[in-house]
């Protein structure tokens, strides 16, 4: 049973606007796509929940989220390819604990300062959520409608 998922987003449009907007148009994009999956399969949370989740477990439930999305897109008719839209993500999220935890840090003996040590590990966390919004969105527009051809029948 093939079900739409909302409507097609261009990929390289929203990993520039993410990078432009720092992150922010991330959170949106995120918030965006729970609604339509929770809208299509009634299952999971509304948006806005996910960012709170996120933000109080620490980023662990984001984690979670990111492999929680292949079944939900497997719902929607797509392939389930969680393990691609998660491990990157968990790869990122150890490596940025080894960057941002003191004692983790000295203790691998990373000899670099506190704040380049954040600067560095929220990169690699930046860099790894976009890789994998944009595999997410990819697999997302296989299913989704075209924005861009209903805009042009309004006119």
């Amino acid at each position: 049973m093939n079900k739409k998922l909302g409507f097609k987003r261009n990929t390289l449009k929203i990993v520039l606007l993410s990078v432009a907007t720092l992150g922010v148009y991330y959170v949106y994009w995120y918030i965006n796509l729970q609604n339509q999956i929770y809208k299509q399969t009634e299952q999971g949370f509304k948006g806005a929940i996910h960012i709170v989740l996120s933000f109080f477990t620490g980023g662990v439930y984001a984690v979670y989220w990111h492999f929680a999305v292949g079944n939900y897109i497997k719902k929607c008719g797509g392939r389930n390819r969680s393990l691609l839209y998660g491990l990157p993500f968990v790869a990122a999220f150890v490596i940025t604990l080894m960057f941002c935890i003191t004692f983790i840090r000295n203790a691998i003996g990373i000899p670099t300062a506190p704040w380049l040590s954040y600067l560095i590990g929220g990169l690699v966390m930046f860099i790894t959520m976009l890789a994998c919004m944009a595999l997410i969105q990819n697999d997302v527009n296989k299913l989704s409608l075209n924005i861009d051809a209903l805009e042009g029948q309004e006119q």
